[in-house]
């Protein structure tokens, strides 16, 4: 059985040459996992490099740009490149990592519960073709599968999938 964060990059080997993206502890089992993945990645600066950076890939291989960011600041960080990749009609896959799934605000009215944590779900909606958390690890996978073509199909643009740091440990079936 792998993680839900091994699946992800496994899926996109057949997407991209290429991953690009920022560390951070929202992400960590994703970053291990790529990093593990044997899939090329450069490690950006900034949220907003990876997102840019991600868009060119996508132009110049007329395929999928992807990138990783963490949880909080840096899924905020990478809202101007997903804001870009709407607008331009450019085929982008943002994974965010997100605080763990018990820790998220939920409809308690705070403003923030778990550690670096922000919803960044309603913030993303306007701007992408589809958003979604994930909260279970098949329907991560299915949501993946359908942003990989929801990307692409018809007028194509950004997707948004965030995958709260428990669920990312989660052990899933191939």
């Amino acid at each position: 059985m792998n993680r839900v964060a091994d699946v992800i990059w496994e899926r996109l080997k057949t997407e991209t040459s290429c991953i690009y993206m920022v560390s951070g502890g929202g992400a960590m089992h994703l970053c291990d996992a790529l990093g593990r993945s044997g899939i090329f990645y450069i490690a950006t600066i900034h949220e907003i490099g990876a997102g840019f950076a991600a868009i060119g890939h996508s132009m110049a291989s007329n395929g999928l740009g992807v990138c990783l960011v963490t949880s909080g600041p840096g899924s905020t960080n990478v809202l101007s490149a997903v804001a870009a990749a709407w607008m331009d009609s450019i085929p982008l896959l943002v994974i965010s990592g997100q605080a763990k799934s018990t820790s998220l605000v939920g409809d308690s009215g705070r403003r923030t519960v778990g550690v670096q944590e922000i919803d960044i779900i309603p913030m993303v909606e306007p701007i992408t073709k589809l958003a979604y958390q994930a909260r279970e690890p098949i329907i991560a996978m299915n949501m993946l599968e359908n942003m990989i073509v929801l990307c692409k199909e018809g007028r194509p643009g950004p997707c948004f999938l965030s995958v709260p740091l428990d669920v990312q440990a989660m052990a899933v079936s191939e």
